[in-house]
């Protein structure tokens, strides 16, 4: 829902504040931007080159995955992390960069019924669901690599959740105070997928590169991690394998050739091992 969160939006071009004029938004430099049907509105500064982002059939592969519960402790530690260090301010902007299906901002906007959500993600699939996805969230089709077209100081947390990282960015988009929330994987993520040749391996170090590369904006508040080991059922972990990077490698039967080759714990299911990093940065 687009209009839950216009005034803290920004137009790509000039940085000026926007407003709603029936279906476009608006700047005062006359900057303006179609809202398409789907409900969404592209913020970009240049055209994007071909299709980036997830497709449409990796976004719902993910929407159903989460809705089955087999990342739920993450979300929940996502939403208990913004409430420890928003108190009562709990988030009343809470963007998420590279929202995706927008899961877990719905599951932080759950927690927050005065809170309104911002999902930016640059695929075109993931705008359209974000835009529908939650009744006070609103999906902005942008490059996080490039901008995040927030006003500056206008959110109160932001969300990283396997996704790409603008530091620079976060910092000037986040109020006095304010919390980044990012998840990352550790090595032991999903091993029991990623050991097989042709999946997507973790890349080893990303809690120490993330932050090696907040120079002095952020200092880091809090750090946990979340594992745990899933009994997963056989048709989940084909969605796992289609959502994630693994898809653009690996058509669907390849996935399932190797799912077919792992040792099962039972006759329909996997032992899948669950293990991220959240971390809490303060913006200083």
């Amino acid at each position: 829902m687009l209009g839950v969160a216009v005034d803290a939006l920004m137009c790509p071009h000039c940085r000026g504040a926007l407003s709603r004029d029936g279906q476009r938004l608006t700047c005062g430099s006359r900057h303006s931007f179609d809202i398409a049907k789907q409900g969404y509105v592209t913020l970009l500064r240049a055209p994007l080159q071909g299709a980036p982002g997830d497709d449409a059939a990796m976004l719902a592969a993910r929407h159903e995955f989460l809705s089955h519960g087999h990342y739920r402790p993450i979300q929940d530690a996502i939403a208990a992390a913004v409430r420890r260090h928003a108190g009562s301010q709990a988030g009343q902007v809470v963007a998420d960069a590279g929202a995706g299906s927008g899961d877990y901002l719905a599951a932080v906007l759950d927690q927050f019924p005065a809170s309104v959500g911002i999902g930016v993600d640059v695929s075109k699939f993931a705008a359209r669901r974000l835009a529908r996805r939650h009744p006070r969230m609103c999906g902005v089709l942008a490059d996080v690599w490039r901008q995040i077209p927030l006003r500056d100081g206008r959110a109160d947390a932001v969300l990283s959740v396997f996704a790409p990282r603008n530091v620079a960015e976060t910092a000037r988009i986040l109020g006095t105070g304010g919390h980044w929330i990012v998840v990352t994987p550790r090595p032991q993520h999903l091993c029991e997928l990623t050991a097989v040749p042709g999946v997507v391996t973790v890349e080893a170090g990303k809690t120490q590169r993330l932050d090696s590369s907040l120079g002095d904006r952020f200092t880091v508040a809090e750090r946990l991690a979340v594992t745990y080991e899933l009994d997963m059922p056989k048709a989940s972990a084909e969605l796992l394998l289609a959502m994630g990077p693994t898809a653009y490698h690996l058509d669907s039967a390849q996935r399932s050739a190797i799912l077919a080759g792992l040792t099962p714990r039972s006759s329909d299911s996997l032992a899948i091992t669950v293990a991220v990093d959240l971390s809490v940065f303060t913006k200083t």
